[in-house]
């Protein structure tokens, strides 16, 4: 059993890298862990999907189908190992927060400038899903007559996104059913764009023979940042490991490798199936596939309306690590964070700092025994 407490980081880098100690905080038997494989699994794939998704029958048609399927895999496998880079240094240091690892391993300069980047990303983020939000609602035949009798429609339509995320946004953490609800309303969008798809695959078998194959060097420079940034999850991976349950390395290893399988499954029928509809369509495919789709195609108005849950469900979901990050910047010396933490632990956290360190002592002993009956 690994013991573990707020800040408290004993640990012991060894030789041997199975004997590497590992410090869990919270605890690996805490109560505060309830988070089971499945929930961890849907709560990395609510952030990961988003606007960007829309994007990706585009890409494929850049790269085109094959030049695609091979720059998801590389993206896919480099993104898993990078999360799991980190979730392991996270499990030798003790930190539960991207930013706090950075702080352990670099340094708080390298800490403030992850800090403002951050923030400056998140903060990106969210005015493109509001913006996102606000287009889709117009393109809604009911939302949008209502919209466009009022005057100022896009200041109305704005609100009423605020509107919906912002009682969410004020929790200090997320129900745990707003991810697996965010993450099915955004696949009744994926499922009719594959069906539409399909159905054009299949009444059009030249269109499929007739597709880009693969890019060339120019291609790729343009297409490489929509695969390069589609996994983007490292800043919330370890709050979600920091919750699950009975965290095993092989559980965190299926939570992670189950998060990627599945996600670039979804991003691959959504590209390839936008990609042979818009081809067929128009010889072309547009950066937002939502926009060459009729507005009266009442299938896709479906998933419209998915995607408009989804993005409303992911809202305070970013909201909530801008908003630690804004408090603790505002609030906090980043400077003495370290040094003046240890004042306010709880009494329970400084017996499990205790047991962490008695821990680190006795395994640290336990090696130098070991090597000293070798020599």
């Amino acid at each position: 059993m690994s013991y573990g407490s707020i800040n408290a980081r004993p640990f012991s880098i060894l030789h041997d890298r199975a004997d590497t100690m590992e410090v869990l905080v919270p605890a690996y038997d805490a109560p505060q862990r309830t988070v089971m494989e499945w929930a961890a699994v849907t709560s990395l794939m609510a952030s990961l999907f988003g606007g960007g998704l829309l994007t990706y029958p585009y890409a494929y048609g850049i790269v085109g189908l094959y030049g695609g399927v091979v720059l998801q895999l590389v993206s896919a496998l480099s993104s898993a190992y990078s999360i799991y880079m980190i979730s392991t240094a996270a499990r030798r240091t003790g930190d539960t927060s991207f930013t706090s690892l950075v702080r352990t391993v670099l340094g708080t300069t390298a800490e403030k400038l992850l800090t403002y980047m951050m923030m400056m990303d998140l903060t990106l983020v969210i005015a493109a899903y509001l913006i996102l939000v606000r287009d889709i609602i117009k393109s809604v035949p009911w939302f949008g007559t209502l919209a466009h009798s009022a005057n100022g429609a896009n200041g109305v339509l704005s609100a009423f996104a605020l509107g919906c995320s912002f009682p969410l946004s004020l929790n200090r953490t997320m129900p745990h059913a707003i991810t697996p609800l965010s993450v099915v309303a955004i696949m009744v969008l994926v499922i009719l764009v594959v069906y539409r798809g399909s159905c054009e695959a299949v009444a059009n078998p030249s269109v499929v023979t007739s597709l880009k194959l693969w890019p060339s060097w120019s291609d790729l420079i343009t297409a490489f940042p929509i695969y390069a940034f589609s996994y983007l999850c490292q800043f919330n991976a370890l709050n979600v490991l920091a919750s699950l349950h009975e965290p095993s390395r092989d559980k965190v290893k299926a939570v992670i490798y189950k998060t990627i399988a599945a996600s670039t499954v979804i991003y691959v029928m959504f590209g390839i199936a936008g990609f042979i509809w818009a081809t067929s369509k128009y010889d072309t495919v547009a950066g937002d596939i939502l926009t060459q789709f009729a507005s009266d195609d009442h299938v896709i108005m479906v998933g419209k309306v998915g995607l408009l849950v989804s993005l409303l469900l992911n809202v305070p979901l970013l909201v909530l690590p801008l908003r630690d990050l804004v408090i603790e910047l505002g609030c906090c010396n980043l400077d003495g964070l370290e040094d003046g933490a240890e004042d306010d632990l709880l009494p329970s956290a400084e017996v499990e700092w205790a047991a962490a360190s008695a821990s680190a002592a006795a395994a640290a002993a336990t090696l130098c025994s070991r090597d000293a009956a070798g020599d």
